[in-house]
Order: structure tokens, then sequence, then C-alpha cells
């Protein structure tokens, strides 16, 4: 497999921004493409950078990376030959992205379409690591866009756990897409099991990828529900908000091989070291699979703690909070799957 060739550096550009990735996921025909053209020509001013990857027919990856400025015209085309994000170019495809900022001084977004045989968890970690090392980048979100029709089915099929299950585990916001496609008790039960499956995520009903219900017209009305969610950031307000959504009646379930399980103590503060070495230790001593996990921990110095995990990889970082609301107690949400 070929090395990722350097992107040429014209100008440099001193802006200190970092600039948030977005992971887009889903099965083949579940609307990715469909969604980046439609950020891609939404007249939101934001410059935005896409790496586009599907399998060709050849099995190979064709990765392309498409530009567009404020007018809404692309400005270049640019493929790399590198083979697949998601193996031995991972590293090299972080390096390509962060030439390309410094080319382009930085734009307001890079979003990463996942092929639909992938499992966004790996690109996950590798841009969550790449942050840690004072990266000019950071993860944003996990968006996974579903097809409202046939995801039943997909979950379904092959082993217990496939891609289609995984892609809705790691989402941080769903699509619901092609509603148009289904009968309205079958979106019902659709919704439902995906809510079990991820409490944390938040859903969006959308018909060609376009957010439309209860509006005028077929157009993305709050492009902020995909791009600049914060959901790995300390101070991602949702955090707080969906952990006060998720009840213990929701959390205590299993369905299609997924467990999801919550924890909560609100007698006392704790210790954030305690904490840290009860999660390393289901993590890295046990490595029981825990998927995803996302909670918020009350310290015994009276902070607040936020919490997040993609499988074997966990960050706490603390967070001040002038929220009146927000409960003196610790809770943690742990999705994946049962030994």
């Amino acid at each position: 497999m070929s090395e990722i060739p350097d992107l040429i550096v014209a100008e440099e550009f001193q802006d200190d921004r970092k600039v948030p990735v977005t992971i887009i996921t889903g099965m083949l025909g579940s609307g990715k493409t469909t969604l980046l053209n439609h950020i891609l020509t939404e007249n939101h001013g934001k410059r935005i950078a896409v790496i586009m990857n599907e399998f060709a027919a050849t099995g190979d990856i064709e990765k392309s990376l498409t530009l567009n400025d404020p007018n809404g015209e692309f400005e270049e085309w640019l493929d790399l030959q590198n083979g697949c994000m998601c193996c031995s170019a991972k590293s090299n495809a972080v390096n390509a992205i962060e030439s390309l900022m410094s080319r382009k001084g930085k734009f307001d977004y890079i979003i990463i379409e996942t092929t639909g045989l992938a499992d966004p968890a790996p690109i996950c970690q590798m841009l969550w690591m790449d942050e840690g090392m004072e990266s000019d980048i950071y993860l944003d979100g996990i968006v996974t866009v579903v097809d409202a029709a046939n995801i039943i089915r997909q979950m379904n099929e092959s082993k217990l756990i496939n891609e289609a299950t995984k892609q809705i585990i790691m989402a941080d916001r769903i699509l619901l897409n092609k509603i148009d496609l289904t009968t309205d008790s079958k979106l019902e039960e659709v919704e439902n099991t995906l809510l079990k499956i991820n409490p944390l995520s938040e859903i969006k009903k959308t018909k060609y990828s376009k957010y439309f219900l209860y509006h005028q017209s077929y157009r993305i009305d709050n492009i902020d529900f995909i791009l600049g969610i914060k959901a790995f950031s300390s101070a991602e307000e949702s955090i707080k908000v969906k952990l006060a959504q998720v009840s213990l009646k929701e959390s205590a379930h299993q369905i299609k091989g997924i467990k999801t399980v919550m924890l909560i103590d609100d007698l006392v503060p704790l210790k954030i070291e305690s904490v840290e070495k009860f999660i390393q230790k289901i993590l890295w001593e046990d490595k029981i699979p825990v998927m995803r996990l996302k909670g918020i921990v009350w310290t015994d110095t009276k902070n607040y703690y936020s919490m997040q995990g993609v499988y074997e990889t966990f960050d706490i970082i603390p967070f001040q909070s002038n929220d009146k609301d927000l409960q003196k107690r610790t809770k943690i949400v742990f999705i994946g799957t049962p030994n």
C-alpha cells in the first residue's frame, strides 16, 4: 500500500484555532453521500473539507477530498491513493489533513465519511488520540445516517453485533433517513430500537437526508445538529442534558446482543482517582467489551468531571458549571456486550 503523498503547502496562515472533525457513518445506501451534498451546497458560509470513502468495484477504497468555499464552488478535488483510512495509513491520513489545513489557513470543519462497511471506532480513536498530542484538529462528534426502512434487517444480518449496530452505538447524533419509505408504526419501532441500543444519541427524522419535519422547505434548518456539536468536549452541555434524560428503566436492558448499564451514586462525592482506577480495571484489566461510555462525575473537591470512552480509550476531563440544576451525583452509562 503506497504512502499518502505530502500535500504541497502554499501559504502559512497564523491561526491557532483547532478545527473540528466530524465522522459521518452509515450503511451503504443510507444517504451519507446525499447528506454531504446538502452540506456542501447549503448557503451556510462555512468552509468545509470532506474526505469521502467508499469501496470501489475492485474492493479498494477510493478516497477523495473535496473543498467547498463560501461561494458554493468547488476549489479543487484531490485524489489520495493511499488505500484504507481505517488500516495502516491512519496516522498519515491525519498528517495529510493537517498539511491541507496549513495550506488553506484553517477550514471551518473537516468531515470524514466512512465506508458503509466500516466500524467508526478506529477512526474515532485515531482522531481522539491525535488530539491529545496537541494536534490542530479535534474530534467533534459522530453522526450516523440510518435507513429507516432497512436498518432492522441490517442489524439482524450475519454476526450478532455487526457494523450496522456498531455505527448506532458510536453515534452522538442519528439521522433517521428515508422515513417516507416506511409506515408510521414501523418508524416508531425503529426509533425505539435505536434508543434502546444507544440511549445517549439524539435522533432527527429525515427525508433525502434533510431534516424537514415541521419545516416548510426541504433543507437543513439547523446545521448545528450535524456540525459543531462538541460531543467529546468537557464543555459540552448535551452531555449533562442527555445523561439527565436517561433513566434507570431505559438503561436496564439488553437488545441485539448489546447491553446498556447505568451506574449512579448520589450519596457522596467521589475521588476522581478512584473513579479512574475503576474504569481502568473494567476496560484494561477485566477487558469488559465496553464500546461506548459517557458520564459525569461529582468529586470530593465539589467539582465535576466529564467522562468519554470508546472501547479501551477513555478520557476524564474537569469542567466548571454554574448550572444550579446540575444534580450532585455521579452518573455513568456503559454500552457494550455482556461477557
